[in-house]
């Protein structure tokens, strides 16, 4: 134990609760190993990706959907080409806009599709994935698709070069999208359209997100689902609260993935340990967190956080900050407890 490691973390980033989206799929310890269950989620959701299907992922803020999606359809992904639809910059009136995010899935391809391999190679280095404790382990970034080869980029950037003036009606920028669609299909690949972080996006209405929420569910998606692709939406759980939102969501998806609560310390600490193997080769979580520090994370998790394991990541941080300023060799109780009170 040593205020060296805890240093060498702390400046490592490791336990930053908003990491890079590539790195979110590295440090995901899957729920298979964490609950037991099978078939996982992560089971279910690669076998819908790969069958084309539409699913809705569904957990609390900060749960591990956004984790769960990215080691799924990140790098190591074989047969799928995931695009992630950037929604969470937009403003949340195109959720409820049919051509208007038809028209995002379009400016998605092709700006992917337009990136050189160079401009893909300097995304790799910018991601500045964390370190892997399996040398071999691939750890491109998939901005565009490590499935974007440079014949099915050329085509897709034939059909949507930079500047493409789209039709004026939705049906029509559905079409585009679908011919785009296909083409990808044409590479033996399975498009998949992965609408993230929908929570930050529906809740940028204000008092008014679910009425946002009802619009993209009940007016959106089922339009998107007859294109020929895959979907994954991520979704809170709070969505469901509404019945109309949940027949929504019943009739334009296929399946549903409910994000487990982890249901002991000890599935918490391989959470937390993730995040040291990440970074710290030979060294385990107790020469870092207390173990009883641990528990008391568990406890915050389970009774005060709600199911988010953003929310202890975020604590943990601040603890190890704490931590290494007093030049302590290890996180304590009285730390955690005093970083969930910031």
């Amino acid at each position: 134990m040593s205020i060296d490691l805890l240093l060498e973390l702390q400046a490592a980033h490791a336990f930053d609760h908003a990491p890079l989206r590539p790195d979110l799929g590295v440090y995901h310890v899957p729920f298979g190993e964490l609950t037991g269950d099978r078939p996982s989620p992560e089971d279910d959701l690669a076998g819908a990706t790969l069958r084309g299907e539409r699913t809705v992922v569904v957990g609390p803020p900060g749960s591990g959907k956004s984790s769960l999606i990215e080691h799924v359809l990140g790098p190591m992904s074989e047969g799928v080409a995931p695009m992630w639809i950037p929604v969470s910059g937009e403003p949340p009136e195109l959720a409820s806009n049919v051509q208007g995010v038809a028209g995002l899935v379009v400016q998605t391809i092709g700006e992917n599709a337009a990136l050189s391999d160079s401009e893909r190679a300097s995304a790799r280095r910018a991601s500045a994935p964390v370190q892997r404790t399996d040398p071999t382990e691939n750890v491109s970034f998939r901005l565009g698709g490590g499935w974007m080869g440079a014949e099915l980029s050329t085509e897709l950037s034939r059909q949507a070069p930079p500047g493409l003036e789209l039709p004026q009606t939705s049906q029509a920028t559905l079409a585009v999208a679908d011919q785009l669609l296909l083409t990808i299909q044409g590479a033996d690949l399975m498009p998949v359209l992965v609408f993230d972080d929908t929570d930050r996006w529906f809740r940028g209405a204000g008092l008014g997100h679910r009425e946002v929420a009802e619009a993209f569910f009940g007016r959106v998606l089922p339009e998107l689902v007859q294109l020929h692709a895959g979907i994954v939406v991520a979704a809170q759980n709070s969505f469901l609260e509404s019945g109309s939102l949940r027949d929504y969501i019943r009739t334009s998806v296929e399946n549903r993935i409910d994000i487990p609560i982890l249901a002991s310390t000890e599935a918490l600490a391989l959470v937390l340990s993730a995040r040291v193997d990440a970074h710290m080769q030979g060294h385990g979580l107790e020469e870092v967190i207390d173990p009883a520090a641990v528990a008391r994370a568990y406890e915050l998790y389970r009774d005060e956080f709600g199911g988010a394991v953003r929310d202890v990541i975020r604590t943990v941080h601040v603890a190890l900050s704490e931590a290494c300023n007093n030049r302590f060799d290890t996180v304590t109780v009285e730390l955690i407890d005093g970083a969930a009170a910031w």
